[in-house]
């Protein structure tokens, strides 16, 4: 049996009526998120695509308060401030196992990306190949999880696909499937 915990229609701005308050998606995210723990929920781990990755002020800023370790993708050209005599440096790539669900295991490779000083918000690069870096196949990481080893990460990052097929899973349960809920008035129905 499926339950909704809590929810909320993101609607576009050109879709708003008179009443309605338009908050983006990362900012219904972390009002869920913010509803949920007041309600006595707790949350192991967050993981997220970089829409909510690169949404600082109120996506990342909310797990932050509320201290809450994540794994959220970020653009490749992602930026990060530091003092102008700071750099950038790359750590040597690592192999490691990606374990899937049916433990099934394909090798990847994974390094550190440092932005200036060590923080407590971790970079990361994951790719199949790390000579090429085929687009398809290489993303990048941030994570602020206590003592996380390197071949942890892309694991954990891996988890967020079982999120997408569980809500795959509940729009069948619930008949949504049968709606193009990109469709604003199928929506609204």
């Amino acid at each position: 049996m499926t339950v909704i915990l809590t929810g909320e229609i993101y609607k576009p701005k050109n879709r708003l009526k008179e009443r309605d308050i338009y908050r983006s998606q990362p900012e219904i995210a972390a009002h869920i998120i913010r509803e949920l723990r007041a309600r006595g929920f707790e949350f192991c781990l967050v993981l997220a695509d970089s829409l909510y990755g690169e949404s600082e002020s109120n996506f990342l800023d909310c797990l932050e308060e509320l201290k809450l370790e994540y794994v959220v993708a970020i653009r490749s050209n992602h930026g990060v401030s530091m003092p102008s005599h700071q750099r950038r440096r790359y750590n040597k790539w690592r192999k490691f196992d990606r374990i899937f669900a049916d433990e099934k295991k394909q090798v990847r490779y994974i390094r550190k990306v440092i932005y200036g000083k060590r923080r407590s918000r971790q970079y990361w690069e994951i790719t199949t190949n790390p000579e090429t870096l085929p687009p398809n196949k290489t993303c990048s990481l941030m994570n602020k999880i206590s003592d996380v080893k390197y071949y942890q990460v892309g694991n954990f990052y891996g988890l967020r696909n079982w999120g997408e097929y569980g809500l795959k899973q509940i729009k069948n349960e619930f008949g949504w499937a049968d709606f193009r809920l990109i469709i604003y008035t199928n929506i609204e129905k």
